[in-house]
């Protein structure tokens, strides 16, 4: 079985995950991220959906672009 993911919503959520602030005071505020902890996020959510449909599944992952599948759907 192939699945059609929309992935952006799972990189943007990986990605806000793994990011950590510092707040030094006076509106100024340094956002961080670890690439490591967004990527293993984001395996960590193509195995839930790949275990909840079958580990044999395959899955095709769409991102936004100028056109896109979402626009035509």
């Amino acid at each position: 079985m192939k699945l059609l993911i929309d992935a952006d919503f799972i990189a943007y959520k990986s990605c806000a995950a793994a990011e950590t602030e510092v707040d030094f005071g006076n509106d100024v505020i340094l956002v961080t991220s670890n690439f490591s902890d967004a990527y293993s996020a984001t395996r960590r959510e193509l195995t839930k959906i790949q275990n909840k449909f079958g580990s044999l599944s395959t899955l095709i992952l769409f991102f936004s672009d100028s056109t896109n599948f979402r626009k035509k759907i």
